[in-house]
This record gives C-alpha cells, sequence and structure tokens, in this order.
C-alpha cells in the first residue's frame, strides 16, 4: 500500500514536470539535453529516481547513444542528477533528478506544501 493517495501523487508528479519545463529546460545548453531529462523523466518514479539504459535513451530521445551519454555525465557534472547506486551486471545504474538548474541554482517556483489554514486567511498568489 502507498503512502501517499494517488491523486496526491499525480499532482506531485505535475508539480515536477513544470519544474523541469519551466525551471531547469530554459537553463539546458541543448534541445538534446532537454529532450534527454525528459526521458529520465518519463522513466521515474518518486522523489525524482530512475533507472533506464543508455540504449534505451538513445532510442526514446532519437540521439545517438554517445550523445546520450555525454549529456548524462553533463547532468552528474552540473548536480541535475545524482547517482544512486552503479549498474548491477544488466540492471542499469539509478539516479535521481535533483531539480537544479544547469547552472547549480535550485529553484523557488515550489512552496512547500502547507494545510490550509482553518481560521480563513488567504495567502497573496
Amino acid at each position: 500500500m502507498s503512502k501517499q493517495p494517488s491523486k496526491k501523487k499525480s499532482e506531485r508528479r505535475f508539480e515536477q514536470l513544470n519544474m523541469i519545463v519551466d525551471d531547469i529546460a530554459p537553463t539546458l545548453p541543448t534541445p538534446s539535453h532537454v529532450a534527454i531529462l525528459l526521458c529520465c523523466f518519463r522513466h521515474g518514479r518518486g522523489a525524482g529516481y530512475f533507472r533506464v539504459s543508455t540504449n534505451r535513451l538513445a532510442k526514446s530521445s532519437c540521439i545517438g547513444k554517445r550523445q546520450v551519454q555525454r549529456v548524462i555525465d553533463d547532468f552528474e557534472k552540473t548536480g541535475i542528477i545524482e547517482l544512486v547506486t552503479e549498474h548491477q551486471g544488466p540492471i542499469p545504474r539509478t539516479y535521481r533528478i535533483t531539480f537544479k538548474r544547469f547552472n547549480g541554482d535550485t529553484h523557488d517556483t515550489i512552496k512547500p506544501h502547507h494545510p490550509p489554514q482553518a481560521n480563513g486567511d488567504m495567502e497573496d498568489a
């Protein structure tokens, strides 16, 4: 059984996708970087973890395997993704998307979730 209701998980995934499209993608140096990051996200699970082979990323993004590996290396160097576990035989490495920009800045679009106040106070948007 999952800890979060399905609707909450879905909302969180859309928030993460919005962060990638609105905040990270504009900082990436090439369209190949954007395509590969979106493919990584597509294969991801909660909290930004993903495990996908370079071959599958190359097929999904229509980009050569060597270029995919260079982009993954760029992502690791700049902190966009971090290695969680090394590959184990045929099982690919596990990475986590950190949701940092290519220049290393952190995001400010997604604010922490706080339950609504019972007193009826409304925050300015």
